[in-house]
Protein backbone atom coordinates (compact mmCIF):
# COMPACT_ATOMS: atom_id res chain seq x y z
CA UNK A 1 0.00 0.00 0.00
CA UNK A 2 2.82 2.39 0.87
CA UNK A 3 4.52 1.70 -2.46
CA UNK A 4 1.37 2.52 -4.39
CA UNK A 5 0.92 5.76 -2.45
CA UNK A 6 4.55 6.77 -3.01
CA UNK A 7 4.39 5.88 -6.70
CA UNK A 8 1.11 7.77 -7.10
CA UNK A 9 2.62 10.85 -5.30
CA UNK A 10 5.76 10.76 -7.47
CA UNK A 11 3.65 10.43 -10.61
CA UNK A 12 1.53 13.40 -9.50
CA UNK A 13 4.70 15.44 -9.10
CA UNK A 14 5.78 14.55 -12.60
CA UNK A 15 8.28 11.81 -11.91
CA UNK A 16 8.29 8.99 -14.33
CA UNK A 17 10.49 5.94 -14.51
CA UNK A 18 13.73 6.82 -16.20
CA UNK A 19 13.32 10.55 -15.45
CA UNK A 20 16.29 12.16 -13.71
CA UNK A 21 14.48 15.30 -12.53
CA UNK A 22 11.65 15.46 -10.11
CA UNK A 23 9.18 18.21 -10.85
CA UNK A 24 5.83 18.93 -12.45
CA UNK A 25 6.08 18.09 -16.12
CA UNK A 26 4.09 21.12 -17.30
CA UNK A 27 6.17 23.70 -15.45
CA UNK A 28 9.81 22.63 -15.50
CA UNK A 29 10.07 20.06 -18.25
CA UNK A 30 10.90 22.56 -21.01
CA UNK A 31 12.41 25.31 -18.87
CA UNK A 32 15.77 26.60 -20.00
CA UNK A 33 17.36 29.32 -17.89
CA UNK A 34 17.98 32.49 -19.92
CA UNK A 35 21.40 32.73 -21.47
CA UNK A 36 23.59 35.81 -21.14
CA UNK A 37 22.58 37.33 -24.49
CA UNK A 38 18.88 37.13 -23.56
CA UNK A 39 19.59 38.81 -20.24
CA UNK A 40 21.66 41.50 -22.01
CA UNK A 41 18.81 42.13 -24.45
CA UNK A 42 16.35 42.51 -21.57
CA UNK A 43 18.73 44.90 -19.79
CA UNK A 44 19.18 46.89 -23.02
CA UNK A 45 15.40 47.17 -23.51
CA UNK A 46 15.02 48.36 -19.92
CA UNK A 47 17.83 50.90 -20.39
CA UNK A 48 16.23 52.19 -23.61
CA UNK A 49 12.85 52.50 -21.85
CA UNK A 50 14.49 54.48 -19.02
CA UNK A 51 16.23 56.76 -21.55
CA UNK A 52 12.90 57.47 -23.27
CA UNK A 53 11.21 58.14 -19.91
CA UNK A 54 14.08 60.44 -18.89
CA UNK A 55 13.88 62.29 -22.24
CA UNK A 56 10.12 62.72 -21.84
CA UNK A 57 10.61 64.02 -18.28
CA UNK A 58 13.32 66.44 -19.44
CA UNK A 59 11.10 67.69 -22.29
CA UNK A 60 8.22 68.18 -19.86
CA UNK A 61 10.46 70.11 -17.46
CA UNK A 62 11.71 72.25 -20.35
CA UNK A 63 8.14 73.05 -21.48
CA UNK A 64 7.18 73.95 -17.89
CA UNK A 65 10.30 76.10 -17.54
CA UNK A 66 9.54 77.97 -20.74
CA UNK A 67 5.96 78.50 -19.62
CA UNK A 68 7.18 79.90 -16.28
CA UNK A 69 9.94 82.09 -17.66
CA UNK A 70 8.27 83.54 -20.76
CA UNK A 71 5.92 86.45 -20.23
CA UNK A 72 4.59 89.40 -22.13
CA UNK A 73 6.36 92.74 -21.63
CA UNK A 74 3.19 94.21 -20.13
CA UNK A 75 3.46 91.73 -17.26
CA UNK A 76 6.64 93.32 -15.95
CA UNK A 77 6.01 93.98 -12.27
CA UNK A 78 8.91 96.27 -11.52
CA UNK A 79 9.71 99.64 -12.97
CA UNK A 80 12.51 99.66 -15.50
CA UNK A 81 15.55 101.83 -15.07
CA UNK A 82 14.99 105.23 -16.61
CA UNK A 83 17.71 106.83 -18.72
CA UNK A 84 19.43 109.85 -17.19
CA UNK A 85 17.59 113.11 -17.64
CA UNK A 86 18.42 114.87 -20.88
CA UNK A 87 19.62 111.62 -22.50
CA UNK A 88 17.80 110.21 -25.48
CA UNK A 89 16.53 106.64 -25.24
CA UNK A 90 19.19 104.36 -26.78
CA UNK A 91 18.26 102.21 -29.77
CA UNK A 92 19.31 98.89 -28.25
CA UNK A 93 20.94 97.33 -25.21
CA UNK A 94 24.67 97.76 -24.84
CA UNK A 95 27.14 95.80 -22.72
CA UNK A 96 27.12 98.39 -19.92
CA UNK A 97 23.32 98.19 -19.57
CA UNK A 98 23.43 94.41 -19.56
CA UNK A 99 26.17 94.23 -16.91
CA UNK A 100 24.40 96.78 -14.69
CA UNK A 101 21.08 94.92 -14.78
CA UNK A 102 22.63 91.47 -14.32
CA UNK A 103 24.71 92.76 -11.38
CA UNK A 104 21.48 93.56 -9.54
CA UNK A 105 20.30 89.94 -9.67
CA UNK A 106 23.69 88.25 -9.30
CA UNK A 107 23.10 87.44 -5.62
CA UNK A 108 19.89 85.60 -6.54
CA UNK A 109 21.69 83.73 -9.31
CA UNK A 110 24.61 82.75 -7.09
CA UNK A 111 22.22 81.46 -4.41
CA UNK A 112 21.00 78.99 -7.05
CA UNK A 113 24.54 77.63 -7.29
CA UNK A 114 24.81 77.47 -3.50
CA UNK A 115 21.67 75.31 -3.31
CA UNK A 116 22.68 72.98 -6.16
CA UNK A 117 25.11 70.11 -5.60
CA UNK A 118 26.00 70.24 -9.30
CA UNK A 119 28.62 72.74 -10.42
CA UNK A 120 29.34 73.93 -13.92
CA UNK A 121 28.40 76.54 -16.51
CA UNK A 122 24.83 77.70 -17.15
CA UNK A 123 24.28 79.67 -20.36
CA UNK A 124 21.04 81.65 -20.60
CA UNK A 125 19.54 83.47 -23.55
CA UNK A 126 17.66 86.62 -22.49
CA UNK A 127 15.22 88.72 -24.50
CA UNK A 128 14.46 92.21 -23.21
CA UNK A 129 11.49 94.31 -24.32
CA UNK A 130 11.81 98.00 -25.16
CA UNK A 131 10.27 98.79 -21.77
CA UNK A 132 13.28 97.16 -20.07
CA UNK A 133 11.38 94.13 -18.82
CA UNK A 134 12.72 90.64 -19.46
CA UNK A 135 10.24 89.11 -21.89
CA UNK A 136 11.86 85.67 -22.27
CA UNK A 137 14.64 83.61 -20.75
CA UNK A 138 15.76 80.23 -22.05
CA UNK A 139 18.48 77.98 -20.74
CA UNK A 140 20.87 77.13 -23.58
CA UNK A 141 23.06 74.75 -21.56
CA UNK A 142 23.18 73.59 -17.97
CA UNK A 143 24.82 70.75 -16.04
CA UNK A 144 21.61 70.26 -14.02
CA UNK A 145 18.02 71.17 -15.12
CA UNK A 146 16.89 72.46 -11.69
CA UNK A 147 19.98 74.73 -11.56
CA UNK A 148 19.15 76.11 -15.02
CA UNK A 149 15.52 76.75 -14.05
CA UNK A 150 16.61 78.57 -10.88
CA UNK A 151 19.03 80.78 -12.84
CA UNK A 152 16.36 81.55 -15.46
CA UNK A 153 13.89 82.51 -12.73
CA UNK A 154 16.45 84.82 -11.12
CA UNK A 155 17.30 86.49 -14.46
CA UNK A 156 13.58 86.99 -15.11
CA UNK A 157 13.61 89.51 -12.22
CA UNK A 158 16.19 91.75 -13.88
CA UNK A 159 15.16 95.17 -15.15
CA UNK A 160 17.02 97.02 -17.87
CA UNK A 161 17.09 100.60 -19.09
CA UNK A 162 14.41 101.49 -21.60
CA UNK A 163 15.50 101.26 -25.21
CA UNK A 164 13.85 101.96 -28.53
CA UNK A 165 13.92 98.33 -29.69
CA UNK A 166 14.88 96.16 -26.71
CA UNK A 167 17.38 93.42 -27.41
CA UNK A 168 18.61 89.95 -26.64
CA UNK A 169 21.85 88.44 -25.44
CA UNK A 170 23.47 85.29 -24.06
CA UNK A 171 24.98 85.35 -20.59
CA UNK A 172 27.09 82.62 -18.92
CA UNK A 173 27.15 81.91 -15.19
CA UNK A 174 29.85 79.64 -13.79
CA UNK A 175 29.25 77.85 -10.49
Amino acid sequence: MKRVAIAWTLAALGWMPGCTRLGPVGIFANYDPPDESTMNQAAERKRERLIVENRETTETLERERVARTTREPSQCMTASVEPRSGDAVPNHLDAEMIMAAVAKVTTHVMSCGDRSPTKGRVLVSVTVAASGCVSAVSVESTPDPPLGICVATAIQRATFSKTATGGSFHYPFVF
